[in-house]
């Protein structure tokens, strides 16, 4: 487990996974032609859980409620952020095709006595994340982000992908806490 409850690695079940699987390479072929890649597609709960009926069991006996769900598909590196998604701290994080040498590294701000971390925050921003100013962060640890991962999305991170492939990941966003949502997957 990572610092600070920064992040876990999970075990997702093979069937499950498979499941997941599927659904993340369904979307890529929309991002794919409606975008031509480098781009995330963003799908309420009940389409996922009606596109994923043994995941949706699986959620339940595990007492997990999704907020939403992503499919992301893109060969850049994201600036380092925390996620602005309404109703979700965290991030159940299964990387489907690419993963290969790719990472997410997990950041603090320099200043640990400031009371939040906005004084880094660069102006502007999308609407999905807020944005650092990289110099004012420190690196705190970095994982391996071609396994499946809960991540705490309130904390500063930042992905890497240093190869030119095209990475898909789906990213199912509970309305449970970081915590919450470890101790439930922790039995797999």
């Amino acid at each position: 487990m990572g610092h600070f409850y920064a992040f876990e690695y999970v075990n997702i079940p093979q069937n499950i996974f498979t499941e997941i699987k599927a659904f993340g390479e369904s979307y890529e072929k929309i991002i794919k032609e409606q975008y031509g890649y480098s781009k995330f597609h963003w799908t309420g709960a009940h389409d996922f859980l009606c596109k994923c009926p043994i995941t949706a069991r699986w959620m339940q006996i595990k007492k997990l409620e999704i907020n939403d769900v992503a499919v992301f598909s893109h060969t850049e590196h994201s600036p380092a952020h925390v996620d602005r998604k309404e109703g979700s701290t965290c991030a159940i994080n299964i990387p489907i095709k690419n993963f290969a040498n790719s990472q997410v590294e997990i950041y603090h701000p320099v200043d640990l006595h400031k009371a939040d971390s906005s004084f880094c925050l660069k102006k502007g921003g999308g609407t999905n994340a807020y944005t650092f100013d990289e110099d004012k962060l420190v690196l705190l640890e970095k994982y391996d982000s071609s396994q499946s991962v809960i991540l705490n999305t309130q904390i500063p991170h930042k992905s890497f992908n240093f190869t030119n492939k095209n990475r898909v990941m789906v990213s199912i966003r509970p309305k449970n806490s970081f915590v919450e949502t470890s101790r439930a997957l922790r039995d797999e």
